[in-house]
């Protein structure tokens, strides 16, 4: 397994197994007809899931290598040396767990009747000194929330932190007798928005490590912000 695989879903590791498998076996099979045998449902995870942490380069190779024409996927749960590895778990099916990788605590829609957070950060230069700072603002009064400024850093890490500090306001004002209520934390942020809807899991499994085994940017905060993401809707928007 690869490094870029490490920290993915088992699903999909297997996914990227069969392709290196296939494709190993090319030269001997050649364009004769071929039947892989597997208890994951590869076919219906290229065709029905987003896969958001693999990219599409990678979900290419798969598609090409699974759909190819002289190939025949077969859903098989007899016992196979696969079944022993012990991260292979139980029966499930392959396209929920990748759709529900994101935790229970992430919506791919906003809440209706709800309160409505809009985090942003930026950072500039005046001169020679660089101004960073981060604002979290309610969505229909325009009340400032939160705020806070950051000694240096990048704009990325400012929209980092406001997106921590809404997430902890969110949890604030759910809790206790307010535990019905439901909060939407928009951002203008792809890489935020990434961070808790797409590498998040992945990055969690790894430990925090980059593919080369280094730890990732802005460890410490990611890590806070994963940690504290609860019944949130985190949606991406456009730039005010």
């Amino acid at each position: 397994m690869n490094g870029q695989m490490n920290g993915q879903m088992p699903c999909l590791m297997a996914l990227d197994c069969a392709e290196w498998a296939l494709k190993v076996t090319e030269a001997v099979v050649g364009y004769n007809q071929m039947i892989l045998h597997s208890p994951h449902r590869f076919l219906r995870m290229l065709a029905e899931t987003k896969i958001k942490s693999i990219s599409n380069q990678r979900r290419a190779k798969w598609e090409t290598a699974l759909m190819n024409l002289q190939l025949t996927v077969v859903a098989d749960n007899r016992t196979n040396p696969a079944s022993l590895m012990e991260n292979e778990g139980s029966a499930h099916d392959c396209a929920e767990v990748i759709i529900c990788d994101r935790g229970h605590f992430i919506r791919d829609e906003p809440f209706s009747d709800s309160l409505d957070m809009f985090v942003d950060g930026s950072s500039f230069y005046e001169g020679d000194t660089r101004y960073t700072g981060w604002a979290v603002v309610e969505g229909k009064t325009g009340e400032v929330l939160a705020e806070g400024s950051l000694r240096g850093g990048s704009a990325q890490i400012a929209e980092l932190h406001a997106l921590k500090a809404a997430l902890n306001l969110a949890l604030k004002l759910t809790a206790g007798e307010n535990s019905s209520t439901n909060v939407n934390i928009f951002t203008d942020s792809a890489y935020s928005h990434n961070v808790v809807q797409s590498y998040g899991p992945v990055w969690k499994r790894r430990g925090y490590l980059t593919t080369a085994g280094t730890p990732i940017s802005h460890q410490t905060v990611i890590k806070e912000i994963l940690d504290t993401c609860e019944e949130n809707s985190t949606k991406q928007c456009r730039s005010m």
